[in-house]
């Protein structure tokens, strides 16, 4: 794609226009009109609703003084009033990154990958980027390569059921090696009107992201140590301090993966970002990594230990974000979760 397309919708619920690959489910509530600027170029896409932005998603790879090469997630996310709720590079962690998706491990037939999670020998190649309309949302389409440096495999290669070890020839080394593509990534970004619950405004976005291995034997694990952390995460800015609430009520971060349920709402003094785990998410309910300064919030999967990804039918990876204000009740937020629930593949 070269050049910029720009669309104008004036969408009500109810509307159809074009088609999608997942239903739709909105909840039986008050829709505001959406009037969507969706804006497509080589570097990604933005979305707005009438004056106010609503997210980029950030196509083309980008890099700091051409270190943290990175591409294919969304920066800014912004809140109901057009502030921006997300960081890029910041200081203390320089590969973080808006709302990710990515993981430490990444193992093809025991050889180690790049490190997606910290953008060392990992790129990712956003081939197609669409955008459709249908019931008064905006769905932007990624079809996504991941491809990585890996070393040869030579030697005896032993595997049982607990571990698998592979000899590596040690004259290969990262700068040695060319990029080979390992995984094909499907994924939805589907962006919804503003909706009104018992007087209080809010915005679902759903991220839905289909893998599958390019390679026989291919694994994606979490961080290989006690903490495990890998898959959907967000940076959120913490400059003024964050809350988290879950479905038993107020939660407190540790350096460790937390149990604290299917949903987590992140509440800082001016907005809020519920999230949301599909039931039908592989190791549900997903524990969570939280941290109350200076770090990104994770939904854990599948933790310290690699699993297989697919050849054939994708491993399917679903959740929501619903952006508010600060004073949303929580009495509403298990409601929320509920509509999520309702989607059904």
């Amino acid at each position: 794609m070269s050049g910029v397309v720009t669309i104008l919708l004036l969408l009500f619920c109810g509307s159809k226009v074009g088609r999608t690959a997942d239903p739709v489910v909105l909840p039986t509530r008050q829709a505001q009109v959406a009037k969507w600027h969706v804006r497509l170029s080589d570097e990604g896409s933005s979305i707005a609703d009438g004056e106010l932005p609503v997210l980029n998603y950030q196509r083309a790879t980008t890099s700091l003084a051409g270190r943290w090469p990175r591409a294919h997630y969304i920066h800014p996310l912004y809140d109901l009033d057009g502030n921006v709720l997300t960081e890029d590079f910041p200081d203390d962690h320089r590969h973080h990154r808006g709302v990710f998706w990515a993981w430490h491990q990444l193992l093809v037939d025991g050889r180690p990958g790049g490190d997606g999670w910290l953008c060392e020998d990992f790129q990712w190649d956003v081939g197609a980027l669409a955008a459709t309309m249908e019931s008064g949302t905006v769905r932007l389409h990624a079809e996504v390569t991941w491809t990585t440096k890996l070393p040869e495999a030579t030697g005896d290669r032993r595997v049982d059921e607990d571990e698998a070890e592979v000899a590596l020839s040690p004259a290969a080394t990262s700068s040695s090696l060319s990029f080979q593509p390992v995984v094909a990534e499907s994924t939805d970004i589907r962006v919804y009107p503003v909706q009104v619950a018992d007087g209080h405004p809010y915005r679902c976005l759903d991220v839905v992201m289909r893998l599958v291995a390019l390679q026989p034997n291919t694994m994606i694990g979490g961080s290989d140590d006690e903490k495990g952390y890998g898959g959907f995460s967000l940076r959120l800015s913490l400059d003024e301090g964050i809350e988290f609430i879950g479905p038993h009520g107020e939660v407190a971060a540790r350096v460790t993966a937390i149990d604290a349920g299917p949903w987590l709402d992140f509440r800082t003094p001016r907005a809020g970002v519920l999230v949301i785990c599909h039931h039908e998410n592989p190791g549900h309910p997903q524990r969570w990594i939280l941290r109350q300064e200076k770090s990104m919030q994770n939904v854990v999967f599948p933790g310290r230990l690699p699993v297989v990804l697919p050849t054939a039918a994708p491993l399917v990876l679903r959740y929501r974000m619903v952006i508010h204000r600060r004073d949303f009740p929580v009495a509403l937020l298990n409601d929320l979760h509920l509509d999520f629930q309702a989607i059904t593949p």
